[in-house]
């Protein structure tokens, strides 16, 4: 994950990217001039994020997957009675 940062960070297309991650780090490596700011988007803070965007997709995969499967599942019964039926 860390060379996948740093790599992007090197990119020179790093402003044309409109990607969650290229805004992660655009955030990341802005400075918070202003005084009302009280939060300075961190190396650290970007890393957590990136890591649990990781495991939420994961995990919504594994949801999709499923509910797939499950569909696949309950379309076939009906196919098989009909097929009995013939």
């Amino acid at each position: 994950m860390l060379e996948m940062i740093e790599d992007r960070k090197g990119s020179t297309v790093l402003e044309e990217r409109q990607d969650l991650l290229s805004n992660l780090i655009r955030a990341s490596m802005q400075k918070s001039d202003s005084q009302e700011q009280d939060f300075e988007f961190t190396h650290r803070d970007l890393l957590g994020n990136i890591f649990i965007f990781l495991l939420a997709s994961k995990h919504f995969r594994c949801q999709c997957s499923r509910f797939f499967h499950s569909s696949v599942l309950e379309a076939m019964r009906p196919q098989r009675v009909l097929y009995r039926l013939l």
